[in-house]
């Protein structure tokens, strides 16, 4: 099977999968919504805006391999596969100790062990998540998109029948326990699966895997992860900001927009995803820019698809979430400022895959990201202080463009500067 076909295999589970967790994330967060209180909601959504903060100590070497996958022995793979599972379980005792020590000062500030409980109970979430990440790196590369589609969906399903509990006890500890839930169900699976196939073996050496992840992050992971990690604090810090400036309501409120915003993101990380595959297995600068700016041409018309959809059908869909009608408006006016800003930067997600894999990383971080998370943070700081939830909404518009101006820029001199390269192995 040529590439072009694989990629199409990539785009059409991963569109699956991504209708599938569009329609249980529906449900979900409409019953968290309509049955958690504002101030329940404002919690979790104000602890896990600091937890983005805290995920800096996040590292994921395992996002090396789409760099090097195509120059890698079968065996070697399965020793880098083994040394990231050994460096993510030494990493969890760091990240959980400094999120407990969060949860503490938190916990003594508001007199409430909500934000201590959630907290913890997001921590080992976030642990389980980036082990199933390295099992998710691996079979995408290895074109097994489905598989990963099926494991998905049986874990989405069952998070969503215990979110449904919400309705009998509406409490936030249910909404921590389903995301554990969620993620303990798709490393059993993975982890299960991957011990028969013989992919997880015993580590040579513990000097061999010093050296694998000091080669993965120095490298590439670290500035891949940085990259992630401002992105993050970027999408997510908005509730953690507006925190200081007005009650946890209207932050709950806020968060309600950008929580759904989120939807407007899901197709263009498959088609990311699909870009950073089809990138991992070609080493043609050229090629591998066509590919990027074709995904990014369809990003751009989908974008726009959206925006209209939402312009038309927005109100009527928010009815779903929330029935009084000034909090409604209030929403809908939240949530299209967000929408118009990620718009903007949805349609660069395939130019930042050939510019993370092809180009340098570092280069990208200091130079494009870290200057946009700085203005964000500034940006978004001013606007709340000074226009609360609305002018921090209209601030994402502004902070997504600076952003994909960089970007843009970026790529092109990324472009410029990769030049020949080997054939891609006739895979396309």
């Amino acid at each position: 099977m040529n590439l072009n076909k694989k990629i199409i295999g990539i785009i059409s589970f991963g569109g699956l999968e991504r209708i599938f967790d569009l329609l249980f994330g529906l449900i979900a967060s409409i019953i968290t919504v309509r049955y958690l209180s504002r101030y329940d909601y404002g919690v979790i959504s104000y602890v896990l805006g600091i937890i983005g903060l805290t995920s800096f100590l996040n590292f994921a070497p395992e996002t090396y391999l789409y760099k090097v996958y195509i120059k890698l022995s079968k065996e070697k793979i399965k020793e880098y596969i083994s040394t990231y599972i050994l460096f993510t379980f030494l990493k969890a005792v760091l990240i959980i100790i400094v999120n407990v020590i969060v949860g503490i000062i938190l916990l003594m500030k508001f007199n409430d062990e909500g934000y201590l409980i959630v907290i913890i109970g997001s921590s080992i979430s976030l642990i389980l998540s980036t082990i199933n990440a390295i099992y998710i790196v691996i079979l995408e590369l290895d074109f097994k998109q489905k598989l990963i589609t099926k494991v998905f969906l049986i874990s989405k399903l069952i998070r969503t029948l215990i979110i449904l509990y919400l309705i009998i006890s509406p409490s936030l500890y249910v909404v921590v326990f389903a995301d554990i839930v969620f993620s303990l169900i798709q490393i059993i699976i993975y982890t299960t699966l991957l011990t028969k196939k013989k992919l997880i073996i015993k580590i040579k050496s513990l000097k061999s895997a010093y050296f694998i992840i000091k080669d993965s992050l120095l490298s590439y992971s670290i500035w891949t992860h940085f990259i992630g990690v401002t992105t993050q604090i970027i999408y997510k810090i908005d509730p953690f900001i507006l925190g200081f400036f007005t009650s946890m309501s209207v932050v709950g409120r806020y968060s309600i927009a950008l929580n759904i915003s989120n939807y407007f993101i899901i197709i263009f990380m498959v088609l990311q995803k699909a870009a950073n595959v089809a990138l991992g297995n070609m080493d043609n600068a050229q090629r591998s820019a066509t590919i990027a700016l074709k995904l990014s041409a369809i990003s751009f018309i989908i974008a726009i698809i959206q925006l209209i959809a939402f312009f038309i059908f927005g109100k009527y869909f928010l009815l779903l979430y929330i029935d009084e009608p000034t909090e409604l408006n209030k929403v809908y006016q939240y949530l299209l400022y967000i929408i118009i800003g990620l718009s903007i930067f949805n349609v660069t997600r395939p130019l930042v895959s050939f510019i993370t894999i092809i180009g340098s990383p570092k280069e990208f971080f200091l130079k494009t990201i870290l200057p946009t998370g700085f203005t964000a943070i500034v940006l978004y700081i001013l606007a709340a202080h000074y226009y609360s939830a609305e002018g921090l909404a209209i601030a994402n518009i502004i902070v997504y463009f600076i952003a994909s101006v960089l970007v843009f820029k970026s790529f092109i001199k990324t472009k410029r500067l990769a030049s020949g390269g080997k054939n891609d192995h006739n895979i396309i």
